[in-house]
């Protein structure tokens, strides 16, 4: 499902299938030690470039075909790209303009995300599918952004309005619809699940961020982990919803909420580090990266059955590869990231299991 953008704090890319419930009463537990999470183990493809470069991945289907954007040669423009184990990668072009990002995959190969139009005038959402590029217009204001993409073609992200405010937006069958905020003047859409329900932010009158699921058109503000504001990032099938939200102590932490109830994830590994939340699947499987606060340190994780482990623990032997985020995971265990290779090039890479 999706790529995320991200407007931290008061202004700032899928699905568990059981309820949250005793098994992630505490921090600790959610934290812990298990023997399934370590045993697991992953080969890692470099997927290449456009030519130029670099690249990075950001969102995989049910059938391990892959998305995101990669620089071309002679130019630092990335060009959104579509990744398959037949063909390799494939530059899907732009509308018009020089640059284009691809954001996430459904299991139809419809491809979303933005792309800078005629003379790099604006950026605009589109849609790829068959070989075209559709774009997906505005809200009234100059541009707009692609996020995700569900089974049934519905589309979300986030667009300006002729106001000159950001909104979050479903698009489906030619129609872009405002989803509105909380009162505030902004939203975002982030994720969409098989249901049309879509997770996301808003502002609320006082320009707090909130986590929120958009149901039938309706905001819901989710609440927070005891601070002011939260994020939500991505939603599966069962309407369970991940993010991260202040702490009443400040802390940015990760958060699952489902049946009405925002559970804490607590710190990962016991560690103060900034998580971001990426995807989670339908087997409860969450990916993410950390941030070591106050640097540019990061690291790609996994989080199953309440334990994390950091994706470069889990490549047997001496590795090349520096997973420095995982950005989304489909139904068959697949992760989708960007990783540093021999210590100076990024590329999109597809990790999966060996078992």
């Amino acid at each position: 499902m999706k790529s995320k953008r991200r407007n931290h704090g008061g202004g700032r890319r899928r699905s568990l299938t059981t309820r949250i419930g005793a098994a992630a009463a505490t921090a600790a537990l959610l934290w812990g030690t298990d023997s399934a999470a370590q045993a697991q183990t992953f080969t890692v493809t470099n997927l290449g470039t456009l030519g130029g470069c670099c690249s990075s991945g950001t969102g995989i289907n049910r059938f391990d075909q892959v998305v995101g954007q990669s620089n071309v040669a002679d130019s630092s423009a990335p060009h959104a790209f579509l990744w398959t184990t037949a063909a390799g990668m494939k530059d899907l072009g732009t509308l018009g303009g020089t640059y284009a990002v691809a954001q996430d995959i459904n299991d139809a190969r419809q491809v979303v995300g933005e792309s800078s139009t005629a003379g790099d005038a604006s950026t605009h959402a589109f849609l790829w599918q068959g070989g075209t590029m559709t774009d997906l217009g505005t809200l009234g204001g100059a541009s707009s952004y692609a996020r995700a993409i569900g089974s049934t073609g519905q589309i979300v992200g986030d667009a300006f309005t002729a106001e000159g405010f950001i909104h979050a937006f479903s698009w489906k069958a030619g129609v872009m619809t405002d989803l509105g905020t909380l009162g505030g003047p902004r939203s975002y859409a982030r994720d969409v699940n098989d249901l049309g329900q879509i997770a996301g932010s808003a502002l609320d009158p006082s320009w707090v961020t909130r986590a929120v699921i958009w149901e039938n058109g309706i905001p819901q503000d989710l609440g927070t982990l005891g601070g002011d504001w939260g994020e939500a990032f991505a939603i599966n099938n069962n309407g369970q919803v991940i993010g991260i939200s202040q702490t009443a102590g400040g802390e940015v932490h990760a958060f699952i909420w489902g049946a009405g109830q925002m559970t804490d994830l607590g710190l990962l590994g016991g560690e103060q580090l900034t998580p971001a939340v990426n995807d989670i699947n339908d087997r409860g499987v969450m990916v993410g990266r950390t941030e070591t606060p106050g640097t540019f340190s990061y690291e790609g994780f996994l989080w199953r059955n309440g334990v994390v482990k950091y994706l470069n623990k889990l490549i047997p032997g001496f590795s090349e590869y520096d997973i420095v985020s995982a950005e989304g995971i489909n139904a068959r265990g697949r992760i989708v990231g960007s990783a540093i290779v021999s210590g100076s090039d990024w590329r999109a890479v597809l990790l999966t299991p060996t078992r």
